[in-house]
């Protein structure tokens, strides 16, 4: 017969394991805001260290460079909506057509369907509820405060780079400073 036996301080680590397992499960949204932010950072900081070598503050540097990040991205936007909207009003109108294209394959392999008088029936009213249309503007709400955050946190620490950099510096041993000086200027 197989005993197992487990001490209070194996019960303890166990349930602290599941208690940090949850807390990692709950702050996952916000851990991927940060990384997501930290990432963007690292990417903008040679352009925001190289405007400030040419004389232009570091808050400068990086309003500016957020400025234009954001501007392309409503440049793509602007490019991306109007297609989406061509194309699902082109489906929209197409359908019998594309159905009744499928009804004659079909019919070549000897199915029989009638795709063609559904399509036509099709009531694209009915697509979404107005539950729907709730929970799709709440997560339309919920993308633009993450996008937010993300460009707010990137902000913060394209500005304060340099405090970081000494404050991290602080725990470094004396005699690692050379190498981690030379880690952080390759990145």
């Amino acid at each position: 017969m197989l005993r197992l036996e487990v001490s209070y301080r194996g019960i303890a680590a166990i349930i602290a394991c599941l208690a940090l397992l949850w807390a990692l499960l709950e702050l996952w949204p916000v851990i991927l805001l940060v990384l997501v932010s930290v990432l963007l950072m690292l990417g903008l900081l040679p352009f925001v260290d190289a405007m400030v070598r040419r004389g232009i503050s570091r808050t400068t540097a990086v309003l500016l460079i957020l400025v234009l990040a954001i501007g392309f991205i409503a440049i793509l936007f602007s490019a991306m909506v109007p297609a989406l909207i061509a194309e699902s009003t082109a489906a929209k109108d197409n359908l019998p057509d594309s159905a009744r294209e499928i009804e004659n394959l079909l019919g070549h392999l000897g199915i029989n369907v009638e795709l063609q008088e559904k399509a036509r029936e099709f009531d694209w009213n009915d697509i979404f509820s107005g539950s729907d249309a709730v929970n799709a503007g709440q997560q339309v709400l919920n993308i633009t405060i993450s996008i937010i955050t993300v460009i707010v946190m990137t902000a913060y620490l394209l500005a304060d780079t340099p405090r970081m950099g000494r404050f991290i510096g602080q725990f470094i041993a004396d005699d690692r400073k050379d190498e981690s000086e030379r880690l952080f200027q390759a990145m």
